[in-house]
């Protein structure tokens, strides 16, 4: 997809009595299909992590939500532990 976006740019982009190497709404149309494709996909994937059981702690879905909190919880860990092993004020900081 993102080959196709950047294509599509560069097809935009041209100068006056040029001819662009790619006809824009041609890769529009094809992007459009792509995304439909993609979005399909997505649907199918969410549906089946919804009902797939991982146990008693609930459906695959649960199980990545709980991965990507995980995750946030570990970047906030990590960076209050670099921020005073530095004695990285920036990080200690409160922005509001």
């Amino acid at each position: 997809m993102e080959q196709l976006r950047a294509r599509v740019v560069s097809s935009a982009r041209y100068q006056e009595g040029e001819v662009p190497a790619e006809d824009a709404a041609q890769l529009l149309a094809e992007a459009g299909e792509v995304l439909g494709t993609l979005e399909t996909l997505i649907r199918r994937i969410n549906r089946t992590n919804a009902t797939v059981e991982m146990g008693p702690d609930g459906t695959l879905t649960d199980a990545l939500a709980r991965r990507d909190v995980l995750r946030l919880r570990h970047s906030v860990v990590t960076a209050a532990a670099d921020a005073a092993a530095t004695g990285d004020t920036a990080a200690n900081s409160d922005p509001s």
